[in-house]
């Protein structure tokens, strides 16, 4: 366990200490806006989160350490939470040993540890205060029922998908004081009132003004909202999310890549990976019934209901999504159940076998870039570099501007590089400024239109894009006459130069 531990957190180190990459037009947005926007329009995100990350922010500069600070310490918590969490969940130590492993070694939780997304606090919030209240579940002190309530109450200013948590928690806990503790029924009263009179002041400050239209964005662009005009039900719609949620612990397999075995057998042995985890998971759900160990069933069983009733009524999406990284705490534990045993009498070594095959061996065999960039539910860019090639190669023209296009996904990119980081914006901004007209371009057909309209008939335009060849060949054929040929490539993002036919 100390070994996947020691992994994780050099894996999280890694793109974040050393090895670093910069921010992508998501995490770039929100730092322009961190930085030029008041607080009270950015609170779409979880309060505290942007409050604190605003402070650090303005103190110590909108750098990308500083902005992602908050969710690496969150996931070198979750490291460092996963051994005393296993020691509470499970007796047996193939159980641990799988459930430290996944949450070690998963790649949505060691890259989304780098990046300016609240995630990774979600997912250290779930565990922290399932962790707490097993604790105090156990002990029955005092102090331990205070911490559990107040880290419940906390955690919601840090990440919006604790309300999923909330009704197991209190439900567990009201129970439990009912039966054994009934003066301190009153103390989990107050804790549930104080948690859902700050969910209410979320609701009418922030929530009650969001776009009505963003669940069916949301929908139609990754699937994680019911869509009835595609005649299926929703419990059909349902079931194939929930069958991605219970594979969530196996994300990886999306990234592997040998050279040793063909595309087909990959895909064979992506989908057995994908059965795997959906048994372990059924496995795992049966045992807690077998044993009767509905306390348990609730605290993890019931976040996974409470998330799906949120998904139906529209408010929050469902399936292996980003958002949902939170989950991966709750399915790693069903996983380790299915191994758990009612004595801990199992031998040490033969304990190895289901972590090395469903973790580590597919790691080992099939993985070719071990968290060196984040390719896992977000991504990163080297934009800088493409800058320090744009100011380089371009000298600044005796009169007029240079036509630079950027694409949709390199707008905010460049601006944040151009304007708000620290270094780059005094290291370049006055030689982009003096030597290109920029035009953000929304859109393929405004690119499209956009290079036509604006490349010059005699001289060149640069283009600014993160797509891949086969969307610039598409694009190419959709403006004849203009010629646009790579002239440097830094991950993701590709500098062409456009010039007329």
């Amino acid at each position: 366990m100390l070994v996947f531990v020691l992994v994780g957190v050099v894996l999280r180190a890694r793109g974040y200490l050393f090895d670093r990459h910069g921010l992508w037009v998501d995490e770039a947005s929100w730092a322009i806006m961190l930085m030029r926007d008041p607080l009270e329009t950015l609170l779409i995100r979880p309060i505290g989160y942007m409050a604190l990350t605003k402070l650090f922010a303005v103190v110590f500069g909108p750098w990308e350490v500083v902005l992602r600070f908050l969710c690496w310490v969150a996931g070198m918590g979750v490291v460092g939470l996963a051994i005393p969490l296993a020691r509470r969940l499970y007796r047996a130590p193939s159980a641990q040993l799988l459930f430290v492993a996944i949450l070690a070694l998963h790649p949505g939780a060691i890259d989304l540890s780098k990046e300016f997304k609240p995630y990774e606090c979600s997912l250290l919030g779930h565990l922290l205060l399932l962790f707490l209240v097993l604790r105090y579940l156990e002990s029955q002190r005092a102090s331990h029922l205070v911490l559990a309530l107040v880290t419940a109450f906390a955690s919601g200013l840090f990440a919006q998908d604790m309300v999923m948590a909330y009704p197991a928690v209190f439900l567990v806990l009201g129970w439990d004081s009912l039966r054994r503790r009934r003066d301190r029924l009153g103390w989990v009263v107050a804790g549930a009132v104080a948690i859902l009179l700050l969910l209410f002041a979320q609701y009418w400050f922030i929530w009650r003004n969001l776009d009505a239209h963003e669940a069916s964005f949301w929908a139609k662009k990754y699937g994680v909202f019911y869509e009835p005009s595609r005649r299926r039900s929703f419990a059909g719609w349902w079931f194939g999310r929930y069958v991605e949620v219970t594979q969530f612990p196996g994300l990886r397999r999306r990234y592997w890549a040998a050279g040793w075995v063909s595309a087909k057998e990959l895909a064979t042995l992506r989908s057995v990976d994908g059965w795997l985890w959906l048994l372990v998971h059924g496995l795992g759900v049966s045992w807690l019934l077998v044993a009767r160990r509905f306390r348990m069933l609730t605290l993890l069983g019931l976040p996974l209901l409470t998330t799906s009733v949120m998904n139906y009524l529209g408010h929050w999406p469902f399936g292996a999504f980003r958002t949902n990284l939170f989950l991966v705490g709750y399915m790693a534990a069903f996983a380790g159940m299915a191994l758990d045993a009612p004595r801990a009498r199992t031998s040490r070594w033969p304990a190895l076998v289901p972590a090395f095959v469903l973790v580590v061996l597919p790691l080992v065999l099939f993985d070719r870039w071990w968290n060196q960039r984040k390719m896992s539910l977000g991504y990163d860019t080297d934009l800088p570099l493409v800058l320090e090639a744009l100011t380089t190669r371009e000298p600044p023209p005796a009169e007029g501007r240079v036509i630079l296009l950027l694409s949709r996904r390199s707008c905010d990119t460049y601006e944040y590089y151009a304007t708000t980081h620290p270094a780059t914006s005094k290291q370049y901004g006055d030689a982009l400024r003096r030597t290109f007209t920029v035009h953000c371009l929304s859109s393929l057909p405004d690119l499209a239109a956009g290079i036509l309209e604006l490349t010059p008939q005699e001289g060149h335009a640069w283009l600014l894009t993160d797509m891949g060849m086969r969307d610039i060949k598409a694009l190419r054929d959709t403006i004849p006459g203009v010629n646009a040929s790579t002239r440097f490539y830094a991950q993701p993002t590709r500098l062409l130069e456009l010039t007329r036919r």
